[in-house]
């Protein structure tokens, strides 16, 4: 009997989750070629100046010392374009939430909603999930026809795709947070993502850092997110050192929901709101 109980609770949680879900997809693509501009075109559109500016370095036969050619500088472009992509898509997407509802002071409504606030919250991860997928797609289409590569390898990138975004997330539920506390707080998110992406390798060869500043490339999670798509597309699925970044980036999305559905708990009971 227990058992049958925790079956049919598990089906309605995940049934409530996924309607949750459904209603933030038809939310995002209410106007569709605002939600095809804002994930799909202009992703590709970041993209562009690193592809002139590699490919004009190569055909000056300056890439060399990038360790970059000309049969995989597009594949590097587009590969760390979309882990750069996605990640900002996560980073953001519970302050811009939370931002709208102070705004029309609705977050009261959120949060004394008759649910789960996780039902909410993985909502919207599985929504942000299936827009990942979307706008990963034509940079997957394009990295394949300039490098062919394995079904597994390109299931495996798809698979650092979603884990980047859940981890992203969790930062974003941490900086929505704050935002809801004391706005002021906000810039060092702004700050934290500028040095993320920075030192994350997505537009900057690893090799063109100083030694001065490898130690905290080397400890970026987001740089172990590019990197270790990259090294997987170009056939190096089988490393120990690959397999390390990935059991990293994997602890590090697991803390990153934690710390942030934490933060959000705490939060909300400071608003003397427990929900149900």
């Amino acid at each position: 009997m227990g058992l049958k109980q925790n079956l049919k609770l598990g089906k309605r949680q995940i049934k409530r989750t996924l309607a949750f879900a459904k209603r933030e997809f038809k939310l995002r693509t209410r106007y569709k070629w605002n939600f095809i501009s804002n994930v799909i075109i202009m992703p590709l559109l970041h993209a562009v100046p690193l592809v002139i500016l590699y490919w004009g370095l190569i055909f000056q036969a300056e890439a060399g010392n990038l360790g970059l050619s000309k049969d995989d500088f597009l594949t590097w472009v587009l590969l760390g374009s979309v882990i750069y992509s996605t990640f900002v898509l996560g980073f953001r997407v519970f302050r811009a939430r939370f931002i709208e509802e102070k705004y029309w002071m609705t977050i009261y409504g959120t949060l004394i909603a008759p649910v789960s606030k996780y039902y909410l919250l993985f909502g919207v991860v599985i929504e942000l999930a299936v827009e990942g997928i979307i706008m990963a797609l034509p940079f997957m289409m394009i990295s394949y026809i300039v490098m062919p590569t394995s079904l597994l390898y390109i299931l495996f990138t798809y698979l650092i795709i979603i884990i980047t975004l859940i981890a992203a997330a969790g930062i974003s539920l941490v900086n929505g947070t704050f935002y809801l506390v004391n706005e002021n707080l906000a810039i060092i998110f702004d700050f934290l993502l500028y040095f993320l992406v920075f030192l994350s390798t997505y537009s900057i060869p690893y090799s063109i850092y100083p030694d001065i500043l490898l130690l905290v490339v080397n400890l970026n999670p987001l740089y172990h997110f590019i990197n270790l798509s990259r090294e997987v597309w170009f056939g190096g699925f089988y490393s120990i050192d690959l397999l390390w970044s990935f059991l990293y980036i994997l602890g590090f999305c697991v803390v990153c929901v934690i710390v942030g559905i934490y933060f959000f708990t705490k939060t909300t009971r400071r608003f003397g709101v427990r929900g149900y």
